[in-house]
């Protein structure tokens, strides 16, 4: 199994999180932690021996010449050895075509597009391919995969499907945020590269609680889950590819809403394509 990670910069239009803002974290700080997060959860996905290569690549939309230099001297010793990728067009837009254009050209068998205000916890890439590899044998198919959860998803009426595989609960929703995991062959089926609105088509899983913490856009922070846990203190000493399972949020057996048929959301409503 082969995974392609695409890491979107663009601190332009990045506005921390209330809680980030009040602390004084910058949009470049904000983006070099959650690019940060996101090549230990690469790690810990090596380690776990899940996949038999993966690349990731840095897209970037213009960064000034000093914050480049500090994400050159943050990735340069990692065993990833990331790809930095300059924007020749402006925009969360052109960063968006772009990075369906470099994911219709890579051969691996998953895509994850990451945008730069997301945290991720050390064992988030672990457990989206896990899951990804259950509902593939499950269905034949296998649905985008969000690993951020949503406040929305507590307060709507909407009918959803819930299931259990790996260390979450998993629930059906509609596609939401520009982070996503999808298989090659849901890429090429619902022709992603040639229209990203095609995406909102597409059956869509998250887990709850998330995997990330979206810490962009200025709003509040999620209220289930601790985003300090993985908010890594650059002078800390600690792996967090270690971090004590029983320290991360977990829902209870006796909390779960509903149980139904997997094969159930892909005949939901706000599911049909």
């Amino acid at each position: 199994m082969q995974l392609q990670v695409i890491f979107r910069s663009n601190t332009q239009d990045l506005q921390p999180a209330e809680a980030l803002a009040s602390l004084g974290v910058t949009p470049a700080t904000l983006k070099l932690r959650s690019l940060r997060s996101l090549m230990t959860s690469m790690e810990v996905l090596g380690q776990n021996q899940q996949v038999s290569a993966m690349t990731l690549t840095i897209l970037d939309d213009h960064s000034d010449p000093e914050h480049l230099n500090q994400i050159a001297a943050m990735t340069h010793r990692s065993p990833l050895d990331p790809c930095l990728v300059s924007l020749e067009d402006f925009g969360s837009q052109a960063l968006l075509r772009e990075s369906l254009n470099l994911a219709q050209s890579s051969l691996s068998d998953f895509v994850y597009l990451v945008d730069d205000d997301q945290i991720h916890a050390p064992h988030a890439l672990s457990q989206m391919l896990l899951v990804a590899t259950f509902t593939s044998k499950m269905l034949g198919h296998t649905p985008l995969i969000v690993p951020n959860d949503t406040i929305q998803k507590y307060h709507d009426h909407m009918e959803r499907y819930l299931f259990v595989c790996g260390e979450r609960y998993w629930s059906s929703t509609p596609f939401h945020g520009g982070t996503v995991m999808l298989s090659r062959q849901t890429f090429n089926q619902y022709s992603v590269s040639k229209d990203p609105a095609h995406l909102l088509g597409i059956p869509c899983i998250s887990p709850m609680p998330g995997l990330s913490i979206k810490l962009g856009g200025g709003g509040p922070t999620p209220q289930f889950i601790d985003w300090k846990l993985w908010w890594e203190p650059e002078d800390s000493k600690t792996n967090p590819a270690v971090m004590p399972s029983q320290r991360l949020p977990h829902l209870a057996p006796s909390e779960i809403l509903a149980k139904h048929d997997l094969k159930g959301f892909f005949s939901s409503p706000f599911m049909e394509t």
